[in-house]
């Protein structure tokens, strides 16, 4: 009896609420353990931007922006791809690796 009290009772059901609470995803060991610069690296695209031609000032294309996030220390490092293909990714990570240097271990989302 005194639980269905307690149960339709209003007061008791706002005394008793339980608060909402975040929960933390998983993290990677790579971003818990100290480590060089770049040695662990997420990379993401992201939408289209559109540019005009710098020949033909009058023709608009899409760009893609590609983002090199490092896992260790947190620094990004943004670049721009031409198109959607996996070639023009290839050019962004070999420019992004003279640049900085090969990662030990990439990290992607498994996008499109």
């Amino acid at each position: 009896m005194v639980k269905s009290i307690k149960h339709n009772c209003v007061i008791c059901k706002k005394l008793d609420k339980r608060l909402s609470e975040q929960i933390m995803g998983k993290l990677p060991l790579e971003r818990l353990k100290p480590s060089p610069g770049w040695s662990y690296t997420a990379i993401d695209l992201f939408s289209p931007f559109k540019i005009r031609d710098e020949v033909k000032k009058r023709t608009i294309g899409k760009t893609y922006g590609v983002i090199f996030n490092c896992l260790a220390s947190r620094p990004v490092h943004v670049d721009l791809a031409a198109d959607y293909s996996t070639e023009k990714f290839l050019m962004d990570l070999r420019r992004f690796v003279s640049i900085r240097t090969y990662p030990l271990k990439l990290y992607s989302d498994n996008g499109p």
